[in-house]
């Protein structure tokens, strides 16, 4: 009974995810804008990638060799933005990427990792590739820390204070 609870859960949260991510390979229109920002409203409102969180109590699981709901849409939210290369989805990608990794405790599987490691680059290479008055990102995916911040006092470089990062808290 609760393993026929759990495959009916499954094929329930893949019936849901599938259109979604989908969408995020769609380059026409702003369906990809919305599908990322519909998974971040999935990821931070609701317990739908629940279940792809396994983090024991001696932080311990078996997530780097399992791949998961949350880990392919990890990876299809790192595809919109290095295959889209527009500035405009960057901020919501980012959120996205920052927020899954933070929820999971880092315990993604490795390959997940590596579509992480890649997306960060490419956002700040290609953060340091814009005019810095031209351009309206990475500026207004956090304004008020820029406003506090005034002259970078947290001694990053300007492009890294701008994007969420993952530091220890």
């Amino acid at each position: 009974p609760n393993a026929d609870n759990s495959l009916i859960i499954l094929q329930a949260r893949i019936a849901v995810l599938t259109p979604t991510l989908t969408a995020c390979y769609t380059y026409h229109g702003g369906s990809a804008l919305v599908a990322v920002e519909g998974l971040t409203a999935l990821l931070e409102n609701t317990d739908f990638f629940k279940p792809d969180i396994a983090v024991s109590d001696e932080g311990k699981s078996d997530t780097s060799s399992r791949l998961t709901l949350l880990d392919l849409a990890t990876q299809a939210v790192c595809d919109v933005a290095t295959s889209s290369s527009r500035e405009a989805i960057f901020g919501p990608c980012v959120e996205f990427v920052e927020s899954a990794v933070r929820r999971s405790q880092g315990q993604l599987n490795v390959r997940t990792i590596g579509f992480v490691l890649r997306f960060y680059l490419f956002v700040f290479y290609f953060g340091a590739s814009v005019p810095t008055g031209g351009s309206s990102w990475p500026n207004k995916i956090n304004s008020q820390t820029n406003q506090e911040q005034e002259g970078n006092a947290s001694g990053l470089p300007y492009l890294a204070s701008d994007v969420p990062l993952l530091f220890d808290e």
